[in-house]
């Protein structure tokens, strides 16, 4: 099923473009480059996880290596975004080589009963903020947003999920999350995070379209209906409330043309812009 226009409207509302830098031809555009480097992140973070220290040390300096020379190529591109990755690969690099220095200096026979053994120091927690600066937010939502953009929502959802993680509690990394989420077809994934929000911020009107859209998408038709009808009642104004309605109803089986002609009108009254399938389908009522 075809996403609403709200979904899109958001979109664009958030999107602020981003420059590509070196998309010159027969070379990988910036953002390529970017999330191939992101891989080798991956692998160093599963290496971590996994307690193998020194294939995680190599990935880490590997990754390390590469976004500083990403930076000197791409200066001007997302520098926030990757300056905090290099801190976190440098972060995580000396936390692997402190744990990986910690477990050379384990004896290799235990020591006896007898004697007080010492215990050995645990190794420093992972230096992950605690907290993303807002200016690292609204690049991180940028990113996503761009991602989207370039039909690469797969991308974008893996990105915005993992920064989510550092700052959970921020209402539009959550909403960005979303529409990535319902851009993948997760639309029950969508609408947990959406609902979550909705019921935070009942006067949010984003947050209660996209919550809209993510039910269309799955099929709940009377679930999306109702969260439209709210955000028509709290935000009468909110001409693309009405566009949405009159695109549900008419997805309908069969179509209801007349409500979709009530609020395909009210959509127009409010200054939208005419569409000329849906005006040829009300028009054969």
């Amino acid at each position: 099923m075809k996403f609403m226009f709200s979904l899109i409207l958001i979109c664009a509302c958030f999107f602020t473009a981003i420059s590509n830098g070196d998309e010159t031809a027969g070379r990988p555009s910036a953002l390529e480059q970017f999330n191939s480097i992101y891989e080798i992140l991956k692998k160093a973070d599963n290496a971590r996880d996994r307690e193998d220290m020194a294939s995680a040390v190599s990935n880490y300096k590997d990754a390390l290596d590469q976004y500083k020379s990403f930076f000197n190529r791409n200066p001007n591109w997302e520098s926030s975004v990757v300056e905090f990755r290099i801190m976190y690969c440098n972060d995580q690099l000396e936390s692997c080589l402190r744990k990986l220095k910690i477990n050379a200096q384990k004896p290799a026979v235990e020591p006896s009963s007898e004697r007080a053994e010492q215990p050995i120091a645990a190794p420093a927690a992972i230096p992950v903020p605690a907290k993303l600066t807002k200016t690292e937010i609204d690049n991180v939502i940028s990113e996503g947003l761009t991602l989207i953009e370039k039909n690469d929502p797969e991308a974008a959802r893996s990105m915005l999920l993992a920064y989510l993680k550092l700052a959970p509690d921020n209402r539009l990394l959550r909403l960005t999350s979303a529409i990535a989420q319902c851009k993948c077809g997760n639309y029950d994934d969508a609408i947990s995070i959406l609902e979550s929000l909705v019921g935070e911020f009942p006067d949010d009107t984003s947050s209660r379209m996209t919550l809209a859209s993510a039910c269309l998408g799955s099929g709940d038709m009377a679930r999306s209906e109702q969260e439209l009808l709210t955000v028509i009642k709290n935000s009468p104004l909110t001409k693309e409330a009405y566009y949405d309605l009159a695109q549900a109803y008419l997805s309908m089986t069969p179509p209801d043309i007349n409500r979709a002609a009530q609020y395909y009108k009210k959509w127009i009254g409010l200054g939208g812009k005419p569409n000329p399938a849906m005006t040829q389908l009300i028009e054969q009522k």
